[in-house]
């Protein structure tokens, strides 16, 4: 093994280790210096607000030109990416797999939605 692999999985295994001897509360207490030590990086100062800003606008639109089931899925994907930015703040970017995962799943579902369910307006 390189010398370089070799450091990786010592501290991979120091970090398991201590997580496995860690307590609720101090799991909690380290979650909670994650999100404060992250909270002015770029990716959460500026990339989430733009996405909220953009979902918020995207569902405004959509909500009295297409049909409710498309509304719902742009609010369930918006919450999705919503908890996988918070997981991957509190420290927990493995968990945020399944939650994008699933925002894009939604996606996907609501993608021929759209093309089918606009409403006529006016005539």
């Amino acid at each position: 093994m390189s010398s370089d692999r070799q450091r990786s999985a010592e501290r991979l295994t120091a970090t398991l280790n201590h997580l496995a001897l860690m307590g609720f509360e101090d799991f909690m207490a380290a979650q909670a210096a994650n999100v404060q030590a992250l909270s002015d990086k770029p990716h959460f100062a500026s990339l989430v607000p733009v996405v909220d800003r953009m979902y918020r606008c995207v569902v405004g639109l959509a909500g009295p030109n297409y049909s409710p089931t498309l509304v719902k899925l742009l609010v369930l994907c918006h919450r999705e990416l919503f908890v996988a930015a918070s997981q991957i703040q509190r420290g927990l970017p493995f968990d945020a797999a399944a939650n994008t995962r699933r925002a894009v799943e939604i996606a996907k579902v609501a993608w021929p939605q759209s093309a089918t369910s606009r409403t006529r307006r006016g005539g």
